[in-house]
Order: structure tokens, then sequence, then C-alpha cells
């Protein structure tokens, strides 16, 4: 289980960021399959199913490989064979589930205090998780599960919801949201000393108007004044209500909320996202593949995280459905209320999300804006403003964001790359233009120059024309002057 915000599913599965919807695509295909599978496995030959996000495969653990043919053989699981794996154990699920049970009931009879036990597939064993460093108190218990072998593990620190001292990390919010705008995941305060988070809103299934703000169980006793303390406490407070009920067995708490001021609000606080700041509970569909991802927003904590949402991503990772709420846990280990106990046990339905509810949404790459605004329980509307496109595009779909958001830059990006090809096609009109005249002004040169050389023949042959005809008129002169000087020669002999 990881702490609420986009990053750490990268870290859980060593991937980059733009990348993780498609890993949680890959995860919800792989919890369909799972689901497929399990009715179909005999609980006395094979000990149950995990799902490797990483290697696109839903494992199946065989502890009796003679059945392994059986199943492959039957179509909905042959069709999907690629995604399937076997692995060899010991112990089948109904050996581990007998093993459980018997150490539930040796753990009530020796009053087992402050452990945790369950089933670990992957251990292939039952595992008892003591939580006090005091051994001493669980001797009888511990001598008495010997003889069922199970794994046990002694925590370093105590139970988490045994210490309610919180501190509530600075974090800067928005300045328009109000203080009185509650959220899943902040913080609750009975007095200076106790403190838990905030799960999530629901109402009355008989009675809509009555609003209840649900936490876990041990944070408050009965009538306790409960306050809001939000991620960017500056040691202000808001009373929400009183503590109504509070149910030992499931371990969750009631608050009424009475102040007309407080805004509930279906949505888990997301403070450290780069993209989605807020979370939209819009399902309840728990998580029931081992392997699949949990997350919990909480205030950020030294002890203690008890009564925040928990919750799954969807591949849209906006939209998230809720699982149940955090009873405590140790470092690696973290306990959960279903949300289906509770609400079935209150009479509760999830607060929906308001009409015309609008989340504005940053996308810091893009410099694009999204106010999304709740419609109604299919529709969206979606007003979207790229900065640096600056263009704006307003929706109305069943689509989820990212699809929306998508589309939008899909859509504006073909426009770009018209809008480049029509800028390439005038720039290549006036190179051809420019190209066209350079030629042009290349032959008109050309021309003058022929032009020029043709006018300096015609007065080169016109001046030799002019000089052959001197030459011409002086023959004749000459031959004119040698007749008469012979004619004279003649005469002068007569």
């Amino acid at each position: 289980m990881i702490h609420a915000y986009i990053e750490p599913l990268a870290n859980l599965w060593g991937i980059n960021e733009a990348d993780i919807s498609k890993y949680l695509n890959i995860e919800k295909n792989l919890s369909i399959l799972d689901g497929i599978v399990k009715p179909l496995l005999d609980n006395s030959a094979f000990s149950g199913t995990y799902i490797d996000v990483l290697g696109n495969k839903v494992i199946i653990y065989v502890a009796d490989y003679t059945k392994v043919e059986n199943l492959t053989s039957i179509p909905e699981i042959r069709e999907n064979i690629n995604f399937y794996s076997f692995t060899n154990t010991t112990l089948p699920l109904a050996n581990l589930t007998s093993k459980f049970e018997q150490i539930k009931v040796l753990a009530k009879e020796h009053n087992a205090d402050d452990v945790i036990i369950y089933i670990d597939i992957k251990y292939n064993n039952a595992v008892i998780r003591l939580l006090r460093q005091d051994k001493q108190i669980n001797t009888a218990f511990l001598n008495a599960v010997r003889s069922l072998n199970p794994l046990i593990f002694m925590s370093r620190e105590s139970l988490n919801t045994l210490n309610h001292r919180k501190e509530i990390r600075n974090n800067v919010i928005s300045t328009r949201m109000l203080s009185t705008r509650m959220l899943g995941g902040e913080g609750l305060g009975g007095s200076p000393l106790m403190s838990c988070s905030m799960g999530f809103f629901a109402r009355n299934v008989t009675a809509e108007n009555l609003i209840y703000a649900v936490t876990a169980g041990h944070c408050f006793g009965n009538s306790f004044i409960v306050y809001h303390r939000p991620w960017n406490n500056d040691g202000n407070s808001t009373s929400i209500g009183i503590v109504e009920s509070v149910n030992k067995p499931y371990d969750y708490g009631l608050i009424r909320v009475t102040d007309e001021n407080i805004d509930p609000l279906p949505i888990i606080r997301n403070t450290d996202s780069k993209l989605f700041k807020e979370l939209l509970i819009n399902s309840d569909v728990s998580v029931s593949s081992i392997g699949a991802h949990l997350c919990k927003s909480d205030v950020i904590t030294v002890k203690g995280d008890s009564g925040g949402p928990v919750f799954s991503y969807s591949p849209d990772l906006q939209m998230v459905s809720l699982n149940g709420i955090v009873r405590g846990g140790v470092k690696d280990v973290t306990t959960v209320v279903p949300l289906k106990d509770i609400l079935d046990d209150a009479k509760l339905a999830l607060y929906p999300i308001p009409d015309s509810y609008i989340v504005e949404t940053e996308v810091s790459e893009q410099s694009l804006k999204c106010e999304t605004s709740y419609i109604s329980n299919s529709k969206v509307n979606y007003t979207i403003t790229w900065k640096e496109g600056h263009a704006e595009w307003n929706v109305s779909s069943t689509k989820s964001f990212t699809a929306v958001v998508n589309t939008f830059l899909q859509r504006e990006r073909k426009k770009e790359k018209e809008r480049k090809r029509e800028k390439e096609r005038k720039r290549e009109k006036a190179r051809k233009r420019e190209k066209d005249k350079k030629r042009e002004r290349e032959r008109k040169k050309k021309r003058e120059k022929r032009e020029k050389k043709r006018e300096k023949e015609k007065k080169r042959r016109k001046k030799e024309r002019e000089k052959e005809k001197e030459r011409n008129r002086k023959r004749k002169r000459e031959k004119e002057r040698k007749k008469e000087k012979k004619k004279k020669e003649r005469e002068k002999e007569i």
C-alpha cells in the first residue's frame, strides 16, 4: 500500500510516469482474468492466485499439478493461456484456510493482544505479526500455535492505531480553497493530542439529509466534538460535528456533520500529485486480486494514519474506486476496514459528486487548464484552455478526463500540423515566386546582354559598311583619276 500521489505508482512498478495508465490497464485486464480463474480453482489442489503487473501474468499457485491439465482445457482459460503462469507450492488453499481459522480460535482462547493474522499466498503459509515488543503477553498464544507452524514476525513498532498523535505537514495548497472544504485524507482532531484522518462522506440510505464523516472507530469516543484540520493547517480548525456512533467489531466511527458550512465532497486530497491535486470517488468496486495496487491518503504522520481512505486508481488517474479506510498497521503491513462492511452495517451510501462540481487541473507540460463540471451521473462537461496554443474547447462527454484531454490535444496538434503545412505551403509558394522572379531577372539580363551585343554588332557592321563605302568611293575616284590621266596622255600623244 502506498501514499496517494501518482509518482509512487511509478516507483512501485519501476516505470516511467508516462506509462502509469498503460500499466493500470494491464492491471485491470489481469484482474478480470484473475476473476475468471479463481472460481474454477479447486481449493484442495490450488493455493491461490497473484497478479504480476510487470510480467503481465496471473500467477496460479499449484499444490497438485495433476489438476492443471483439466484447468487449462477450460475454454475461458485456454483462450487466455498466455496470460497465466503456474508455480508449484506445498499447501493448498483449503489447508491454509483451515490453519488460519485454527489460529484465530487460539488467538481468542488465549486473549492474543496486538497481533495481525492473515494468509500470505506467496509465502504459502499463515502469518502472525506481533505488534508489541513485549512477547510475554502473547506467550501462551505463541506456544499454542507452534504445532501449526505459522510464520511469525515481530515488529519493532506498535500498531499505529494505538497512537493518534500526528504531525501535519505544512503543504501549501491553493488559497481559493475554503477552510470548510473537507476532503478524504485530511486531518480530524478531537484534542491537541488526538488526531486521525478523514475517510469519506456518506449519507443515510433512508434519510439523505443525515450526512456523516467516516473515520476509524478507535480514534474518538461517542459524543466527542471533532474538528477539521486541513493539510495546510495554520493552527485554526473548524468544528464538524459530534461522534454519533462507534462500531468496535468493524472499527469505524460516524461523525454526524452538523456544521452547515462544511462542504461534503466525495473527493480525496492528492496534493503531492503533479497532475491531479484531487481524486474523485466515482466507484466502490473493491480490489479482490492479490498483487493489485491499493493507495491511501492521509495527513503525513510520524505515527498513526487511521481512518484515511484506501482506494485504487482507474487508468484515467483522476477517478478512483474507494475500497475502505485504514485501521492501522506497521511499516510494511496496513490493516483496512472494507467499505462494504461499513456501508452495509451502518446502512449508508457514498455521498455523490455534486452536480456541476468543477475541478481545475493544470497539465504543466502542456500549460493546459481543464475545468471539469459534473452535470450528471453519465456526462461531464469539460472546458479546456491551452495557453500555448491559445485554444479553448467546451465539450460534454461520458469519456474520461484523460481521453477528453488527449482528444483535445490530438485535435489541436492536428490543427497545428495543418497550420504548419499551410505555412510551409505559403513559404514554398513565396520561394517559388522568388525563384521565378530571379529566373525572370536572369532571363531579362541575358536578353539585355544579347540586345547590347546585337546593337554593338549592328553598329560595328554599319561602321564596316561605311568604311567599305568609303573605300569603294576612293577606289572609284582613283579609277576615274587614272582614267582621266590616261585620257589626257592619249590626247597629248595625238
